[in-house]
């Protein structure tokens, strides 16, 4: 599946947020527009909307699965590295499904591995000192 698809798809299984969607005027920024679901997502966390929830993981898990390149990557760095759980939300990450779950998975223990990457540390530190930042 590409991204118009997926898009296209999002907007019928969710119509309720079509206009969000459509609202945030994006069209050429695919990834902004996946981290606009991002934000429905972690809204429905805070407010402990599992139905909305389940649902969302669900389209995104089965987007995942059948994605292209391009999509894959899409959901994983506008999507998937947005959410945010919170102290309330670990059932819900708990319940994501398997895919869905291992991309994200691999996701933070890529950005875990830069965190803790001492000669990436040193050369940004470099870099604001450069800038005198």
């Amino acid at each position: 599946m590409i991204f118009t698809e997926f898009i296209t798809n999002f907007k019928n299984a969710f119509p309720q947020y079509r206009t969000t969607i459509e609202d945030v005027d994006l069209d050429d920024l695919p990834y902004l527009q996946v981290r606009e679901i991002a934000s429905i997502v972690n809204r429905a966390i805070k407010q402990q909307n599992e139905t909305l929830v389940d649902g969302l993981f669900s389209f995104m898990d089965d987007s995942l699965k059948c994605g292209d390149e391009q999509l894959v990557n899409i959901i994983s760095v506008s999507f998937l590295e947005h959410l945010s759980f919170g102290k309330d939300g670990r059932k819900y990450l708990m319940a994501m499904p398997i895919c869905l779950n291992k991309q994200y998975k691999l996701i933070v223990e890529y950005n875990e591995s830069l965190k803790s990457d001492s000669e990436l540390q040193d050369f940004m530190q470099k870099l604001l000192d450069d800038f005198d930042v």
